[in-house]
């Protein structure tokens, strides 16, 4: 082989590997999740007798896609790109790409700064102490802990480093919701800060955060021109042997409070949860509380409130696979009919909804 067809194949091989070197810095990452469910409603908001069903639930199934780029200075530049997976073609709607947690960022001996699409602090504390998963026929509902923690949009976020078992981190969202909009309309400038914070050492854990929404629509709320919505978490957790205990407490409260201007709602919340671990074997118990709702302005309140029991065992096939089974029910009080398993539509006034679930849960 002379020395210029010698150059030539040098060459081409190092287009070839190029890519594969740039590969091997990405981790494809992702959970599948079956869930099958035998769900039993009450009636529905219009006392109308609903039919018991059983169904797929895909709970949080996702694929994801993760790098970095080390830069001088001690510093990485990283993406991450993670999407729900409707495997199942549930009626809810498809995914999109990048619809979960994704972000483009900067970290280093500063913190972490990125901007995307992410948990907010208020999320991510309540995922520490509430223990129970948030998603699928199983999932602690989230209208009855509290219905700030969100995965939002167009944020700007920034984590700071481990100082001694602390860190804390700070979301900032613009909803973009007031572009091309005359300014008379005030009410679509909606905007969200959330803050959080975490200590552990050993077995102790201890979370913190409170989330501010401006002029944004929720379940409680109208969302309207002067709608300044605020939430607050505090939670712990503590491991002794096999078992983990967690204990959180939320407090809300809502301007224009179901549409009634000049109204404020505020309702405390508090969930207790558990887990026992022998080898191959996790059981898992929880229970919530919502409190009646606190309603200014002449609205009646009383009996509003609800409350949700969960309890699960899973068998670990592996550190990667498990299957398990679950049963889990939410009750409203008297007067009320905001709470609903897997977030489903409201339920008559005093009705109660249960569900007996089987899964299948594989990670990678």
């Amino acid at each position: 082989m002379n020395k210029k067809v010698k150059v030539m194949a040098l060459a081409v091989a190092g287009a070839l590997a190029a890519p594969v070197s740039a590969l091997a810095q990405t981790t494809i990452y992702g959970q599948f999740n079956v869930e099958y469910g035998f769900y039993s409603p009450g009636d529905n908001a219009a006392n109308q007798p609903q039919n018991s069903t059983d169904a797929f639930n895909s709970g949080a199934s996702r694929i994801g896609f993760r790098g970095e780029e080390k830069l001088a200075g001690g510093m990485a530049a990283w993406y991450q790109c993670e999407s729900d997976v409707r495997f199942l073609d549930e009626t809810t709607a498809a995914g999109s790409l990048c619809d979960r947690n994704s972000a483009v960022g900067l970290k280093g001996g500063f913190g972490n700064l990125f901007f995307g699409t992410w948990d907010s602090p208020l999320k991510t504390a309540s995922g520490v102490s509430r223990i129970t998963n948030e998603g699928g026929w199983l999932g602690t509902q989230g209208v009855l802990l509290t219905e700030f923690s969100n995965r939002n949009k167009q944020t700007i976020n920034y984590g700071t480093p481990n100082l001694g078992g602390f860190s804390a981190n700070a979301q900032f969202s613009n909803t973009r919701a007031a572009m091309d909009t005359p300014d008379t309309n005030q009410a679509v400038d909606g905007r969200i800060l959330s803050i959080g914070g975490q200590y552990a050492a050993g077995p102790f854990a201890i979370v913190a955060a409170l989330e501010q929404r401006k002029k944004i629509t929720a379940t409680f709320s109208s969302g309207g021109a002067n709608a300044e919505d605020e939430a607050w978490l505090v939670g712990a957790t503590y491991r002794f042997g096999p078992f983990k205990a967690g204990l959180s407490f939320t407090n809300i409260s809502f301007d224009d409070g179901l549409g009634v201007a000049g109204s404020k709602i505020e309702r405390d919340a508090w969930a207790l949860a558990g887990t026992y671990t022998a080898g191959p074997h996790v059981i898992t118990l929880g229970y919530t509380l919502a409190d009646d709702l606190d309603i200014s302005g002449g609205v009646s309140s009383s009996n509003s409130g609800g409350n949700q029991i969960v309890v699960s065992y899973n068998y670990y096939l592996s550190k990667r696979t498990n299957i398990g089974i679950g049963y889990s029910k939410v009750d409203n009080d008297s007067d009320g009919n905001n709470y609903n398993l897997d977030n489903r539509a409201p339920i008559c006034l005093g009705c109660s909804s249960d569900v007996v679930s089987f899964n299948l849960t594989h990670s990678f």
